[in-house]
């Protein structure tokens, strides 16, 4: 949650004052690492997400040690706090935390892997496979072909599936592995919630426990950051990297908010592979926007594109 603040606000005095706290989580997780290299049993309710295939919500080896997806939980989050540090004058802290995710990522491959499955299995004791845990091999870097077990994780219905809420980390390792042209199509459940006459996203399919729920409104960044292709390209949103995922769509068009004004663009397909459009910047903002295999550097204010 700090990172993500980190990078679409230009507040680095804020969150570093956060980092004794994020240290001191990093460093109870840290105290529950056993010999193999991942966590081992760990206390109180280890939730990842609400599928049948988990009991409570926790996935296998949660409870009773070795369970991949919450050392990969961990993984990222010493990944990303490695980045915080680094930008905000603590290299060595930095340097830590990359060889302790480093450290967990070689004992996941080598514990978790299925050269059969080609997935991660949930955990060393179970031979069960998830879009939970395999999603997270995709974020962190532990898969290292991230498009291929991403295609794998997607497309074999006898891995556990991710509910509406653990959906958003599917979606973003789409985006990370290059496959996210298929995101349109992931969005079924949500207009079911429309026709179903909901104005608020659930928490579960029904039965559901809270038919508004936070959790599972996560289209209305997607489209924004993964349809429009629009994300901070470094902290603050001090500049902006621009790559649609249009799937079938032949034209969109766009506002986002920034903290120096709004970010605006309309795009529309041109033959079988091109786009042209216009992408309007905030003042004293820069960016890049890439469409197939293509960069094109964008200035403040409008942008003409052509590709």
């Amino acid at each position: 949650m700090v990172h993500d603040y980190w990078m679409l606000r230009d507040d680095p005095a804020f969150v570093q004052r956060f980092l004794p706290g994020i240290r001191g989580v990093l460093e109870w997780y840290e105290r529950h690492l056993d010999g193999t290299g991942m966590l081992g049993p760990m206390p109180w309710w280890n939730f990842l997400d609400w599928t049948d295939a988990f009991e409570r919500g926790v996935p296998p080896g949660a409870d009773d040690g070795h369970s991949t997806a919450i050392t990969l939980q961990y993984v990222y989050a010493l990944q990303q706090t490695a980045e915080m540090e680094t930008a905000l004058g603590r290299p060595e802290a930095a340097g830590r935390d990359r060889a302790m995710a480093e450290r967990s990522i070689a004992a996941v491959r080598e514990h978790a892997w299925s050269e059969e499955r080609r997935l991660f299995s949930d955990s060393l004791e179970s031979q069960s496979f998830s879009q939970q845990t395999n999603a997270l091999a995709v974020l962190t870097g532990a898969a290292r072909d991230r498009r291929a077990v991403t295609v794998q994780l997607l497309k074999d219905p006898q891995i556990v599936q991710a509910s509406y809420y653990f959906r958003f980390y599917v979606d973003e390792a789409m985006h990370a592995a290059g496959v996210a042209d298929a995101y349109l199509t992931r969005l079924v459940p949500w207009r079911e919630m429309i026709r179903n006459g909901l104005t608020t996203t659930p928490e579960t399919p029904d039965p559901s426990r809270s038919d508004s729920h936070a959790w599972s409104a996560h289209p209305n960044y997607h489209l924004l950051a993964t349809v429009l292709g629009v994300r901070p390209d470094s902290p603050g949103f001090r500049t902006v990297a621009i790559a649609p995922a249009l799937g079938a769509l032949k034209w969109v068009e766009g506002r986002i908010p920034h903290p120096a004004g709004e970010i605006r663009m309309r795009l529309e397909r041109v033959g079988a592979a091109g786009v042209k459009g216009l992408i309007t910047l905030p003042p004293n903002i820069s960016g890049n926007f890439a469409w197939n295999g293509h960069t094109l550097a964008l200035q403040s204010g409008q942008n003409v594109i052509q590709q």
